[in-house]
């Protein structure tokens, strides 16, 4: 396996009290798209300041390409010019009183590339993005869209090894945000550059991420891929942030294997996961979402899942798929559904079942504060 961008226990601090990053390891291997995804403030950009070298970590080391740019402990500082990123931040940062194609050359130009390398990788640049018709075009005369591919299009022409991106959809609606991230995907893929790219956005991490890494006040609490992440979330704060729909408290009453036993407060019986060992009479937190839970009118399913008849008590359609609001007993479940059944009506009966696999059960926060 062969990493372009490795990081070793990084901390970052502003003043006394917690580190912005605390203690953070992690590696983009060659031609990744790892996405760092969390909430504001959860140390994700302070990371990526790091990487680019315009913040100087107090702790840990970052290797880029076989190459240490940063080591806290024998006070390696590799500039930010000589580290062979491109970035692009959330503020594009076009200047506007250049055309398109100053802009994009302007890094050539800096690095002083002779006239006719600059003419032609600024030429083959803007072919890729599709900017070749706006080459001479004011950049104060473009859309948000086009603005975003310049960005990237100047940060791409010297060809670095490394392509950082803050949150640089942020600026853009959401029609055209939803279709641009597609667009960066396939770039990124052609272009076979690892990228790092910061978001507070789940969705777009799970459509760009090759790996998503979520982080909370700054530590790494999950590294997967996104179905990793979407569907087996590592921590209750990532089943939290990633909006899974059920989170139903409960207490362990035994386990079956590798399977851990649960009776929610409100007397439901589930099986699932748990990351770590819970003995019996722990209180905890059983997390499943609601795309994972499979509706029956008919035979009930094959052993190994979750089963529980219930009464449908509401129904909302949301386009393609139906929301149910179901009870178990006392306990209500909410299920996403596109494909099992034909709309169910308000009061119908049901079956409703999920995989162990797809439950996780974690300690409960008061739990965790009890020991």
């Amino acid at each position: 396996m062969s990493y372009e961008l490795v990081i070793q226990n990084l901390s970052k601090s502003f003043s006394a009290g917690r580190p912005v990053v605390d203690d953070v390891s992690f590696g983009a291997e060659a031609g990744e798209f790892l996405v760092l995804l969390g909430p504001s403030g959860c140390g994700k950009t302070t990371t990526m300041r790091c990487i680019a070298g315009l913040e100087r970590p107090e702790g840990g080391r970052i290797t880029i390409h076989d190459t240490v740019v940063t080591d806290a402990e024998s006070r390696r500082f590799v500039p930010t010019q000589r580290r062979q990123i491109g970035m692009v931040f959330q503020s594009y940062a076009i200047w506007p009183h250049l055309t398109v194609a100053e802009n994009i050359s302007f890094p050539l130009e800096v690095r002083r590339l002779p006239r006719q390398t600059i003419r032609e990788k600024v030429e083959g640049i803007m072919a890729t993005l599709q900017l070749g018709e706006l080459g001479s075009r004011p950049a104060s005369r473009l859309s948000g869209g086009q603005q975003q591919r310049v960005a990237l299009a100047r940060a791409l022409v010297y060809e670095p090894r490394l392509l950082l991106l803050d949150e640089p959809l942020s600026n853009l609606d959401a029609t055209l945000r939803a279709r641009v991230r597609f667009e960066l995907k396939d770039l990124q893929r052609r272009a076979g550059v690892t990228t790092v790219y910061v978001t507070h956005d789940q969705s777009e991490a799970v459509v760009l991420g090759d790996r998503v890494l979520v982080m909370s006040t700054g530590r790494v609490e999950q590294l997967s891929s996104p179905a990793e992440m979407y569907n087996r979330p590592a921590t209750l704060f990532v089943a939290t942030f990633t909006g899974v729909e059920n989170l139903l408290p409960g207490t362990v009453i035994g386990t079956e294997g590798l399977t851990t036993v649960v009776r929610t407060d409100e007397g439901l019986t589930v099986r699932g996961r748990a990351s770590e060992s819970l003995p019996t009479g722990s209180k905890v937190v059983v997390s499943f979402r609601g795309s994972n839970v499979r509706l029956a009118t008919g035979t009930p399913p094959s052993p190994g899942v979750n089963v529980w008849d219930v009464a449908v008590e509401s129904v909302t359609f949301l386009g393609v798929q139906n929301r149910y609001a179901l009870r178990a007993g006392a306990q209500q479940i909410v299920t996403i559904d596109a494909t099992s059944v034909a709309a169910l009506e308000a009061s119908s009966r049901a079956s409703a079942s999920i995989p162990h696999e797809l439950v996780s059960v974690f300690a409960s926060a008061s739990s965790a504060d009890a020991t």
